[in-house]
Formats: structure tokens, sequence, C-alpha cells
């Protein structure tokens, strides 16, 4: 299909068959209403004005009572676009603000909605379509073992922040589970499942092992697979990641919806830098303190990080210290110098966000600083005196 990426509108895969819930109405009702054409509703206050929305996952994901808890408890925040907002921004809001799903406004009438499907599937009719998988996918990935148990895997989740992990077994790619795949499973089971084991009053299902959860079989693509293919999968059986293989099946990285979200809301190709972009739903942030940390460490490795993008997803604790939220922080970022992934945890967004930088900052000097020739000399004696010794 012609037509320029940054020529799209919301208007252009905006839907019109959405629903509605009211924020007083029970979660029960609210769950009845999804179907395979709708995952998500608008909420509706007491005198029918636009209050937020509410997704099927974030009610199985939540555990609550459906029956005695509200609406109002689960819904979420989403901002507004127009009709003539660009795609590419309608990407950029979707990675802020750790939400796939947007309304369409004309004044204070609603329009419609848009999700990240729509959005996938149109952009990647285009040019953009035919880039391939390896240059979006993530390449840090952990695996588990068919034998690992469930609360093992929930630790991982926890403690590194995501939500899916393949299985491996002798370095084969045997299954995937994720977060909904046990919450809806396990937790939120209304009969705790056996899953073939007998068992034991005492035993917690937790301890059972993970490839009893596991989907199989798994969708995968390879590195040279054009991201229009990828879509199509997602699309097709509703996926929110594809696993990259090579052509043994042994597991290269991973891509996400997300990891095609980010390049497109960078275009047209922009020529300021960095770009940053700030996901999270932490309230009390302060995004231009952290966009500063984040300028100042560019111009610290100008030569070192050129035309870099950084996307920053950070994550409330319940621990706090004098008042103050443990904060996690997970740093995306490209340059022209590659692709960096970095972790960390501190008291407070900004203190978590410099504790990240703090690693960055070793990653890029761990891969960009060159041995003189007499450093190269220095490390040959060493070792030729190590070996002798």
């Amino acid at each position: 299909m012609v037509g320029m990426v940054e020529n799209l509108k919301a208007k252009d895969i905006m839907t019109q068959n959405y629903k509605w819930v009211n924020e007083q109405d029970n979660l029960a009702k609210a769950l009845s209403l999804f179907d395979e054409d709708t995952d998500v509703l608008i909420v509706l206050d007491k005198n029918k004005r636009y209050s937020g929305i509410l997704t099927e996952r974030a009610i199985i994901r939540s555990g609550l009572d459906r029956k005695t808890t509200k609406v109002v408890r689960l819904k979420m925040f989403a901002p507004k676009v127009k009709a003539d907002t660009p795609l590419t921004e309608c990407a950029r809001l979707m990675i802020e603000n750790d939400i796939m799903n947007l309304p369409v406004f004309r004044g204070n009438t609603l329009l419609g909605v848009i999700d990240d499907t729509k959005l996938l599937k149109e952009v990647t009719m285009r040019k953009f379509g035919e880039r391939k998988a390896g240059e979006f996918m993530s390449t840090e990935v952990l695996v588990a073992a068919p034998e690992d148990s469930i609360a093992t895997v929930l630790r991982s989740f926890r403690e590194f922040h995501i939500s899916r992990m393949p299985i491996v077994e002798d370095g084969n790619l045997v299954g995937i589970v994720t977060l909904h795949d046990i919450m809806e499973k396990v937790l939120n089971a209304k009969e705790r499942p056996s899953f073939g084991h007998i068992i034991d009053e005492k035993e917690s299902v937790l301890e059972l092992p993970v490839e009893n959860v596991m989907s199989f079989p798994v969708y995968t693509c390879t590195p040279e697979t054009p991201v229009r293919e990828v879509v199509k999968l997602m699309v097709e059986w509703g996926l929110n990641s594809v696993v990259v293989v090579d052509n043994k099946g042994s597991v290269l990285g991973i891509i996400t919806r997300r990891d095609l979200l980010e390049p497109i809301s960078e275009l047209p190709k922009v020529t300021e830098y960095p770009i940053i972009q700030i996901s999270s739903k932490i309230e009390a942030m302060n995004r231009s303190g952290i966009k500063k940390l984040v300028t100042r460490f560019v111009d610290k490795f100008k030569g070192r990080l050129p035309n870099p993008s950084f996307y920053i997803y950070l994550t409330q604790h319940k621990e706090k210290l004098r008042g103050m939220p443990l904060i996690y922080a997970r740093l995306r970022v490209s340059s022209g110098n590659g692709k960096y992934h970095v972790r960390a945890e501190g008291w407070g967004s900004e203190n978590a966000v410099r504790n990240a930088l703090l690693k960055l900052e070793k990653e890029i000097l761990k891969r960009t600083t060159k041995l003189t020739r007499a450093d190269k000399q220095r490390l040959l004696e060493y070792v030729e005196f190590e070996s002798l010794s």
C-alpha cells in the first residue's frame, strides 16, 4: 500500500464500535461486555462523561472480587487524541502512558477508540513493514526450564519487571509462559487445577513445575522475518510478543508490540537528539528532572553515543524509605554505536534513573574504549608472564 506513515492519522484506524460501562458498575458486569471484538471499555462517570478506560486484562490480573469491586477502582487514565493526531504521536502517547488504547475526541465529543493492534497493522502495510525483526528484537532474554517452579518464574517476573519467559529444554524452545497465563490458570482460577498432579492440600500450587501452565506451540520468527509478518502473527493469534530463533530453533531474542511502537514513534526521523521517552504510571514524578539527567549524560558521551534514543520505563514498588518509594528503572537505548539495555533501582524516580545511567556508563566504556598499541603490548607481556609463572 502506498502512502507515508507520517501522513496517517488517528481517524484512519479509529473504530466507533466501542462499548461503555459506568464507573459504579461492578467488575462482573464489565467482564461480561468483553468479546472477540472488544478488548477495552470506555468508562463513564455518573453524568455519563468520559472518565477513563478499562481492559479485560486489568480485571483478570487484579484478582479482586468481581461482584463487590467497582469499575472505578481499576479504571485507567488514557490521554485524549484528536481525529487528525498523527499515528506517530499516538504511538508515543501509548509508550509514555504505558497504555495501548486511546480515545479519539472532537472537542468534548467521543468519536471512537484506537488501539495498538490497528496502529501496527496500518503502519506495517507501508515500507516500514519491510524492515527485519532482528533490527527491533530484544536480545536480553531470560529463559526458564520446564521443571522450574511457578513461584521461581514469578520471582523473576518481579525482579526483572518482565511478563513473559520462553521455556527451554536442552537448548530447544518447548513453550512460553506469561504473567497472564499464571494469573488466569492459577492465581485467579475458580477451581485450583491439578495439572495432572495429585496435589496435597498442604502443597502450594506455586511450587508446581511451570511446564503445567506454559503455552505451546510457541509462535516464532527469525531475525530476517519482515516485521509485517511478525505483526500478522501477533494479530492472527492475539500475541503480545513473538520469540526470535535461529535456523536451529535456538532462542536469539524476543520482539514485542512495544519494540515496534518505539521506532514508529520516532517517525519522521528527527534531527534533534537525544530522543527521551518516559513510560510510567507514577503520578509524583519529575519528568523534566529526569530529562535533564539524561541530557547531561548524553553531553558527557557525545562521541561515544551518537544520535541516541532513550526509552525509560519506571515502576514503583511498595517499599518506602522516609516516604520515598523504591523505583525500578529500565533503560533501552538505541544509538549509532548500537543498543544498550540496563536496569537499576533507587529511592525515588530520579535516583533510580541516575543509578541506571551509572550502569549505562560502564557498558558504553566497555564497548567503546579502544586499547592503544602500548596497552596491547603491556597486555601481551602480562599474558606471557602469567603463562610462564
